[in-house]
């Protein structure tokens, strides 16, 4: 049994097909639930830092939002900037983390395995119901900026 290559443009067709893939069920209907549990939070610090224009230290009422990274609500308020304040403003930076989170997925799954390891990986992360319908990868909450930045720190390391 002979082993083949895969081509270049087979390559590309395949990653822009799963990012594609990635992308739609990250992003498809995202302003139809409204927000819950503690997106609410988030998107109202944004909202403020919109407002006011300060953007760092961030603010949460009266004192310092220091409870969370400020990634989260400085993604939040750019995709708020560029679509509206709504629920898919809101949103948008979170599902751009988690669709770069896939691609990262689909590279290391390319450099350590073959195509079926970078087509699987990702799948299987955005297939996951907890964090495709829950609170994770759909939600302005920090769980996918955290997902990405452990998973680029190990992937990266394992790289170098």
């Amino acid at each position: 049994m002979t082993v083949t290559k895969i081509s270049t443009l087979g390559l590309w067709a395949t990653v822009l097909l799963l990012l594609g893939t990635c992308a739609f069920l990250l992003f498809f209907q995202l302003d139809e639930v409204p927000f819950f549990g503690d997106e609410t939070l988030y998107v109202r610090v944004a909202a403020r830092a919109l407002h006011t224009g300060q953007w760092a230290p961030l603010l949460g009422g009266r004192t310092a939002f220091v409870w969370k990274p400020p990634i989260v609500v400085w993604g939040n308020g750019a995709g708020m900037a560029l679509l509206g304040e709504n629920e898919l403003g809101a949103r948008l930076g979170v599902g751009l983390a988690a669709l770069l989170l896939c691609a990262l997925l689909a590279w290391h799954g390319l450099r350590i395995g073959n195509r079926w390891t970078m087509v699987l990986a990702p799948l299987t992360l955005v297939s996951a119901p907890g964090l495709l319908l829950e609170h994770g990868l759909r939600s302005a909450n920090p769980e996918a900026w955290l997902l990405l930045a452990v998973t680029a720190s190990f992937v990266f390391f394992l790289e170098t």
